[in-house]
């Protein structure tokens, strides 16, 4: 899914998360941000991902399917959001979980 904040084009990748415990079953997002050109870099968020869902450098930059990643599992870095756009703390009530990065690929 695509969408726009603050004028930059945003990227939602969204995974479920498979390790037993209280948030089993629930979807967490990663956003990456769009380049403006449309071709991914070594730089950017979606194309790391990519290349570690996908187990090798895509052979086109401007044509990079999120299908690589379904039906596999990663492993992931979680960070809470803490702080609103315009650097307001949260309440307890506001705050919510992203995935940060995908660490390392575990099945598929």
């Amino acid at each position: 899914m695509q969408t726009y904040q603050r004028g930059r084009k945003k990227l939602y990748l969204w995974f479920q998360l498979v390790t037993p415990g209280q948030w089993e079953g629930r979807e967490f997002f990663m956003v990456c941000n769009v380049p403006a050109n449309g071709r991914w870099g070594p730089s950017h968020k979606f194309w790391n991902a990519y290349v570690l869902a996908f187990g090798e450098q895509p052979r086109r930059r401007d044509r990079m399917s999120t299908a690589v990643f379904r039906g596999k599992v990663f492993r992931a870095r979680f960070r809470k959001v803490l702080f609103d756009y315009r650097q307001r703390k949260r309440t307890l009530e506001q705050q919510y979980s992203v995935i940060d990065v995908l660490l390392e690929k575990v099945a598929g």
